[in-house]
């Protein structure tokens, strides 16, 4: 079990690497408890009366709490119902509360509609606010007392009270607001470099054995089979505070310890493991190469047309297809009508009962292609993915190599919950034509082929290697 953590974690590695510290950049002279506040200047302000002016002329008299935080914060989001619920218990006049967010306000707008804020809310995305507060990570919190002056700071605004900030509003600072009675430490090492370098596994965060993080993280993770959720593990496990990460790693070898900065990552970028570069390509002269991620329908008879005369072709779904391909591509290899997959839907006449239904069926098409045909898949492969391999593997002169699918196939269904929350379910079973199941299984390959270590220090596909391998020879 530890090994295939590792080797997961391997991958992970690699893939850090495209999210490496990018510091803040230095304060302006930050100010300390009992100096003037800095000016506020935002590009918008949302939930403000109109004409709201944002001066500590205009806020003198009030307690003012400054909440630095972004949508893609997970601390920071988690905060949001203890914070909202302290502003509820106090009166505006007498504290206010001001979100501060340097993404767009068009981003913003889109969480609210979802997760609400309470209190105003101003944008201002150069920075500027950032580095004269001081403010290194987030979440962050400056409360400014009724004189327009620094009370303290602290990077828990969960730890403020109603007490605290109504001393504050009557004037009485002495000890309002724990813990940081000075400016925010550094939260960020050295910007060009977190230290990470592909092939590193992973032992511990923070002094905490990966091993033993997996253990207390499994239950979290609502995934259909090991394969996605150790994928879901590893591409989720390095979040967290703002703060530095403190990591041993192995490279080559040998232990290595590395002061990791974590950055903002704006929007989910999928981590596909197929090829860089055209859609279709010749590796050789024997071997083309096809990657689904970025297909178009109206593309496939060309490509097929100039792999004629090759050995094979490899197909990579290592990704999310952007086109539906199972009839599309099935038809260039089919030489019978053939099934590929057999449905079972509900029987609402009665109720928990499920049926099997009629079966689609591959028709050949006028163009085919009579080279061997190699499906490359992994972890990343689900949903659509893995209904393209059925149907691709239910050709003739087909293999599967690579590892095994996420296991998650079928339409599904959203089903919101309290706290902004949703999940999904699927109604429609998703089987084999002879009713061997695939969801919670997954698509298994031919040819098991994982990477190594030592492939991905060197940068290789150790998949498609053997792929290529299989055509050839």
């Amino acid at each position: 079990m530890k090994l295939k953590l590792l080797l997961a974690l391997s991958f992970s590695a690699a893939a850090a690497l495209s999210a490496l510290a990018q510091s803040t950049q230095p304060a302006l002279n930050p100010p300390k408890p009992g100096s003037p506040a800095p000016d506020l200047k935002f590009t918008h302000l949302l939930q403000a009366p109109p004409g709201t002016k944002v001066d500590w002329a205009s806020l003198h008299g009030k307690a003012v709490v400054l909440e630095f935080w972004a949508t893609w914060c997970a601390p920071c989001v988690a905060d949001i119902p203890v914070l909202n619920a302290l502003q509820a218990s106090l009166d505006p006049g007498k504290v206010q509360f001001i979100s501060i967010d340097d993404e767009d306000a068009a981003v913003a707008q889109l969480f609210l509609k979802k997760r609400p804020v309470s209190g105003w809310l101003g944008f201002e995305n150069s920075g500027t606010l950032l580095r004269q507060y001081g403010v290194t990570g987030i979440p962050a919190t400056v409360v400014i007392g009724p004189n327009g002056r620094i009370v303290s700071t602290t990077e828990k605004p969960t730890t403020l009270s109603k007490e605290q900030l109504l001393a504050v509003a009557g004037g009485n600072e002495s000890g309002a607001v724990q813990p940081n009675k000075a400016p925010f430490p550094r939260r960020m090492g050295v910007a060009e470099n977190a230290g990470l370098k592909p092939g590193d596994v992973i032992e511990k965060m923070d002094g905490a054995a990966v091993t033993e993080l997996f253990e207390q993280w499994v239950p979290y993770y609502a995934d259909s089979n090991e394969a996605a959720r150790m994928r879901d593990l590893t591409a989720f496990m390095t979040r967290g505070s703002c703060d530095p990460a403190a990591l041993d790693v192995t490279r080559a070898g040998k232990a290595v310890h590395v002061e990791a900065a974590r950055v903002q990552v704006k929007g989910y970028t999928p981590q596909w493991h197929d090829q860089p570069g055209e859609t279709f390509q010749l590796l050789s002269k024997n071997v083309a190469y096809v990657k689904l991620s970025t297909i178009k329908a109206e593309d496939v008879p060309g490509y097929f047309k100039k792999a004629m005369g090759t050995k094979g072709m490899v197909i990579d779904i290592r990704n999310y297809p952007s086109a539906f391909m199972p009839f599309a591509m099935g038809s260039m290899l089919a030489v019978k009508p053939t099934k590929f997959v057999a449905f079972t839907r509900a029987d609402l006449a009665n109720p928990g009962t499920f049926r099997f239904d009629e079966e689609p069926v591959i028709e050949p098409g006028g163009q085919h292609y009579g080279g061997k045909v190699v499906v490359l898949l992994d972890e990343v492969s689900q949903s659509l993915a893995e209904y393209t391999a059925m149907a691709l593997r239910a050709m003739p002169n087909t293999i599967v190599v690579g590892s095994t699918t996420a296991g998650a196939d079928g339409d599904v269904s959203d089903i919101p919950l309290p706290g902004g929350l949703h999940t999904m379910v699927s109604g429609l079973g998703v089987f084999y034509p002879d009713h061997r199941p695939t969801q919670r299984v997954g698509i298994v390959p031919d040819v098991a082929v994982t990477p190594t270590i030592t492939g991905i220090t060197a940068g290789r596909d150790e998949v498609l290697e053997r792929a290529v391998e299989l055509i050839e020879h």
